[in-house]
């Protein structure tokens, strides 16, 4: 049975299973990081991966047996989908799961829109999922001010937050129809570091084509993004 709403736990059959799809897609050397979300951040799909050959993937971990969908993946899911980005769902770290990758996203297949309560909620009532800010101080104050300037001109924009999960992501994750995806970076000119999670992944990224921007605080955010990747210019 289908339900919706918000997971109880990560220490399930869901867990195990994507525990499973990590260790299958690693073994054909794919570039894969959990995005379980934090107090902070929600409605990323649980996996991101990437593999040169073939490109970036999001995935979302379900048991076939009973799942359900965070209200955030409601509210962000179709936001993805919106601006070309897919979402797989796989359920198994089996050949036959892996091989979904490579045919269409299939996450809206998984909506149990016979439902009129969760087609409701998925078209027109979704909650408004506000992620909560983070610290403060300037590089809290650029990564607001980025996110408002990218959401004005059209992104879906979703922010990370550093995590036993997380650490090691860009600061921001945007995308917009028509232009791609992009990973963004922000640093304080005069005073920033990278993260030793950053300088292991943002290689990784990297070598399996994902780029990454660096936008600082003496830089216009569409002026990067509608350049050349350029995070090793800071390192």
């Amino acid at each position: 049975m289908v339900t919706i709403g918000k997971l109880t736990s990560k220490k399930g059959p869901e867990m195990k299973i994507q525990e499973a799809l990590i260790k299958y897609l690693r073994q054909r050397e794919w570039f894969v990081k959990s995005t379980h979300g934090c107090a902070y951040q929600s409605g990323f799909p649980d996996l991101f991966a990437a593999k040169r050959r073939y490109g970036m993937r999001w995935i979302e971990v379900k048991n076939p047996a009973s799942y359900r969908f965070t209200d955030a993946q409601i509210e962000c899911f179709p936001k993805f989908s919106k601006n070309q980005v897919g979402i797989w769902i796989l359920g198994a770290g089996t050949e036959a799961e892996y091989k979904k990758l490579f045919n269409q996203p299939n996450w809206a297949h998984y909506l149990p829109v016979s439902k009129v309560h969760t087609r409701t909620r998925s078209r027109k009532e979704a909650p408004k999922i506000e992620q909560k800010k983070a610290g403060d101080g300037p590089e809290r104050d650029l990564q607001n001010r980025v996110v408002e300037q990218l959401q004005q001109d059209g992104w879906f924009v979703l922010e990370t937050h550093g995590s036993l999960f997380q650490h090691g992501f860009p600061d921001v994750y945007a995308c917009k129809r028509g232009e791609g995806q992009r990973w963004i970076e922000l640093k304080i000119e005069g005073g920033y570091r990278f993260t030793g999670a950053q300088l292991e992944t943002f290689p990784r990224l990297m070598a399996e084509g994902v780029s990454i921007w660096v936008a600082t605080d003496k830089t216009n955010i569409f002026d990067i993004i509608h350049n050349k990747p350029n995070w090793t210019e800071y390192v």
